[in-house]
């Protein structure tokens, strides 16, 4: 899988914004820290994967939450 450079520099900055909340958000089911970052991490790869793209913060926040 190879990335462009912008959708690895918009991954970087979707990390860097989302991953505490979105740890947060699976530790409410996992009740792990461990599973938690599992999981996000497999968010994040499901990111890079499809390479989605968004009309704006809020909907790409509401995916990423939704992915969780």
């Amino acid at each position: 899988m190879h990335a462009q450079p912008d959708l690895n520099l918009t991954l970087q900055q979707a990390i860097r914004m989302y991953s505490t909340s979105l740890v947060r958000l699976a530790f409410t089911y996992t009740k792990t820290i461990q599973d938690s970052e599992d999981i996000v991490q497999e968010v994040f790869f499901t990111y890079l994967d499809k390479a989605p793209t968004f009309l704006d913060a809020a909907h790409e926040k509401a995916w990423l939450i939704r992915v969780t």
